[in-house]
């Protein structure tokens, strides 16, 4: 039930985009990996791209899968801590 819950509500893509502000840093980084992965598209072609544009999606999904299974982490922990803090 919990996981259904974070799926529903708490981890979708507009809710973070319009209510998590993201550092300096990372609006740095993302336009450099922007830019670098335009240029590779450019360079490559046919199969190669093809195998790239796959393995980028499927980096993109590790990388979101992890950062969902860290929120989750994080959020039971915290139910767990204000659960342990109401009873006392």
């Amino acid at each position: 039930m919990l996981e259904q819950l974070l799926n529903n509500f708490f981890i979708k893509c507009e809710y973070i985009r319009d209510n998590v502000k993201m550092s300096k840093e990372y609006k740095e980084i993302n336009e450099c990996e922007g830019r670098i992965f335009d240029k590779l598209k450019k360079a490559l072609d046919g199969e190669q791209l093809e195998l790239f544009e796959k393995y980028a999606d499927t980096t993109a999904d590790l990388s979101a899968e992890e950062n969902v299974s860290c929120f989750t982490a994080g959020l039971k922990a915290g139910f767990c801590l204000v659960i342990d803090l109401l009873n006392g």
